[in-house]
């Protein structure tokens, strides 16, 4: 009878083992299936036009001299006003940039606001990565970003070089080191 009985406990355990294992797999497919939709973003998702939130520099400046530094340029100064991008649903988009120089001046350093430049291309998604198409000095130029789309904004992160399409430093200024290192945009409000 103890026999039996131990028996039916052994089974017992390990039908639980395999039933709590297969549960947990059953779990961890899920997350990782939420994971994955979240990062397939679709057309629809970003058709529209959208508004500059944050210029995201590595390190925080106080180029407005307010006494609070920000790692948000669109906090420290209006060169970036109004900065946007508009996605169409025929696949074709444009946007308005804005950049600014700063050098060491003689009474301090000197900011200055550079021009407006447009852009007009095609677009395509692939995943989260969106493509841009941009016909420059009689060159298509491919532009790759991986994008973090919310509920309110996407944002997309760039390199130094591409830094200094936002913020030319050029030379001995206390902002010497800044670089622009993610972009954030919003639904337009207009």
């Amino acid at each position: 009878m103890k026999k039996i009985f131990l028996k039916m406990i052994i089974v017992f355990v390990g039908l639980a083992l395999v039933s709590c294992e297969a549960e947990d797999l059953k779990n961890q497919d899920e997350e990782y299936n939420s994971r994955m939709l979240s990062v397939f973003i679709y057309d629809s998702d970003i058709v529209g036009e959208w508004d500059l939130k944050s210029l995201i520099t590595e390190d925080p400046v106080d180029l407005n001299q307010d006494g609070e530094s920000s790692t948000n340029l669109l906090a420290e100064t209006d060169c970036f006003d109004p900065v946007w991008i508009r996605f169409n649903g025929d696949k074709t988009f444009s946007s308005v940039n804005y950049s600014m120089e700063f050098k060491k001046g003689e009474d301090g350093d000197e900011f200055i606001c550079k021009g407006r430049t447009t852009q007009n291309g095609e677009w395509s998604l692939n995943n989260n990565t969106l493509i841009l198409y941009v016909w420059s000095n009689g060159a298509l130029n491919t532009i790759e970003r991986e994008i973090i789309l919310t509920e309110d904004s996407f944002i997309f992160e760039i390199n130094a070089a591409e830094s200094e399409d936002y913020v030319k430093n050029l030379g001995g200024a206390s902002a010497s080191g800044i670089s622009v290192v993610a972009l954030e945009y919003s639904p337009s409000e207009k």
